[in-house]
């Protein structure tokens, strides 16, 4: 195993977009998959000529990666949300 794959990546948006992708294995994958998983979306992420355009475009966008998720106005204004009328079980 590569000292790669046991560190955290110094920028912060891989290591997010890295972070992210490996949440819903924690647990339910041993270490050394977890570790093997990092270096290899790392690696993906770091050398793709794919991957690196999005990640720029990411870096463009303040907005795109955001701290929580969930439905919002675009505007930020924070706003109920409520069922329409006629809408099933309303």
């Amino acid at each position: 195993m590569s000292t790669a794959a046991q560190r955290q990546h110094t920028d912060p948006l891989l290591e997010a977009t890295i972070a992210r992708a490996l949440a819903p294995y924690i647990g339910r994958v041993s270490p050394q998959v977890l570790a093997t998983m990092r270096e290899g979306i790392e690696e993906m992420l770091t050398t793709d000529e794919l991957a690196l355009a999005m990640i720029e475009q990411l870096r463009d966008d303040q907005h795109a990666v955001p701290d929580m998720s969930g439905e919002g106005r675009i505007d930020g204004v924070e706003a109920s949300i409520e069922p329409k009328r006629g809408a099933r079980g309303a």
